[in-house]
């Protein structure tokens, strides 16, 4: 549940307190799709119980938009920097969470494979 609400609460941030300017309708947009793999993730913990997917959905996408937080906003090294955070939300919903939710899975399967062989 931590990497979920750190994920919220970073693009909350980012609209409401880091952002400068009107909020209009792309930086919403930007912001929602930035938010449904924290979403997604929130719907298979509550309403599914699956854990160890909703962890690692959420975990993987959360480090990539740590870096991008970093790199624009803490440490920007160029002018071109804000860019990245127009683009990083592919990246994060179509590699990082896919590729979080499987190791979830497959961190489940582990984990459920051990508990029955341990007895």
């Amino acid at each position: 549940m931590l990497p979920m609400a750190a994920g919220f609460l970073l693009h909350l941030n980012i609209v409401f307190i880091q952002g400068s300017g009107p909020i209009n309708v792309i930086i919403l947009t930007l912001v929602g799709v930035s938010i449904l793999p924290y979403a997604v993730c929130a719907v298979l913990l509550f309403r599914f119980r699956r854990d160890f997917e909703a962890f690692f959905g959420s975990l993987f996408p959360l480090m990539l938009d740590i870096g991008v937080y970093y790199s624009v906003y803490v440490d920007p090294s160029h002018t071109h920097a804000a860019l990245l955070y127009t683009v990083a939300w592919k990246g994060s919903l179509f590699a990082l969470f896919p590729a979080g939710l499987i190791v979830g899975w497959l961190a489940s399967r582990f984990v459920g494979w051990r508990r029955t062989n341990a007895s």
